[in-house]
């Protein structure tokens, strides 16, 4: 299951007697927390990927401003 941020701003519980639906509550907390682990993982491989596409165009840049050079 997808969450987008207006779809967890909009979230509605039922009331029970009680208060809100311990059990639909809990069920929407576990559905973000397996969603942000998702995004938070991706944001770890996202950040490795860049560092090493960064290191990579360094790498370039400095063959081609020593081809340059000749």
């Amino acid at each position: 299951m997808s969450l987008s941020p207006k779809e967890v701003k909009n979230r509605k519980f039922h009331q029970s007697l009680t208060g809100y639906d311990a059990k639909e509550v809990s069920v929407f907390l576990k559905e973000v927390a397996l969603e942000l682990e998702k995004l938070s993982m991706q944001n770890i491989h996202l950040s490795e990927a860049n560092k090493a596409l960064d290191k990579r165009l360094a790498e370039l840049r400095v063959k081609i401003s020593l081809t340059s050079n000749k």
